[in-house]
């Protein structure tokens, strides 16, 4: 027995209980266009056109959109969580870049310190960040209070900063710090940052209990990019560094 359908577009002989001679159902009527898919491949839809699959992913990727009219592909998971920088030793300068290169929609900077000192009394310790344009210098707004403990009574010193984040207003040369300061992004609009942290001194090799800290904000004029650690004295000891979000 031999039929004839528009519909198939193909004589189908019937042979025995055999069915010979169908093509492939198109689209249009109700088919998918083709014989076989990608094994384990994602059906995607073509319009008029046959269905499409995508090749197979590996091992934790995952099904990610290319955007309007692009088919997806299986692609590695983008990356959670925090990313951490280089360690950076602080032994040499007055200013000492932590990094240059902070991806842009960062919202938050975490800067670990360790055993920071410098060679001069009465030295002041803080960050200044900046856009591709460089380090910003002016326009912080905050303060920093240092406490220190002498005989049981603490006593306290505190100064608005301008040119950058403080975290110690006046501390000795005698003095290493350590710490963390963290700097959040509060209006995207304004390149506005928040900064609040706080860095005490090591009581086991310095034989003083003091404790910096300081809170504030900047807005820069474009997207942060960079940002240093700096002081009034010249760096001879600790290191230091970032994660990021």
């Amino acid at each position: 027995t031999t039929l004839t359908t528009s519909s198939i577009g193909a004589s189908v002989a019937i042979t025995g209980g055999t069915v010979t001679g169908i093509t492939d159902l198109v689209v249009a009527d109700g088919g998918t266009g083709v014989s076989t898919f990608t094994d384990a491949g994602v059906l995607i839809g073509n319009a008029a056109g046959a269905i499409q699959a995508t090749s197979a992913g590996t091992s934790g990727q995952v099904l990610t959109s290319n955007g309007a009219g692009v088919d997806p592909t299986f692609q590695a998971a983008a990356a959670t969580g925090f990313t951490q920088g280089t360690e950076v030793a602080v032994t040499s300068g007055t200013s000492v870049s932590l990094s240059t290169t902070i991806p842009a929609g960062t919202d938050i900077i975490i800067i670990s310190l360790e055993s920071i000192s410098t060679n001069q009394n009465g030295f002041t310790l803080g960050i200044q960040i900046g856009d591709s344009g460089g380090l910003e210098a002016v326009d912080y707004i905050g303060t920093s209070m240092s406490t220190f403990l002498a005989a049981g009574v603490p006593t306290c010193s505190a100064v608005a900063f301008t040119s950058s984040f403080l975290v110690t207003p006046s501390t000795t040369a005698v003095n290493t710090y350590s710490g963390q300061i963290i700097l959040s992004l509060k209006d995207a609009a304004n390149f506005t940052w928040a900064m609040h942290g706080g860095v005490g001194a090591n009581v086991a090799t310095d034989g003083v209990q003091v404790v910096g800290t300081g809170s504030g904000v900047k807005s820069l004029s474009a997207e942060l990019t960079q940002l240093a650690i700096i002081s009034s004295g010249t760096f001879d000891a600790g290191s230091v560094n970032i994660s990021y979000f």
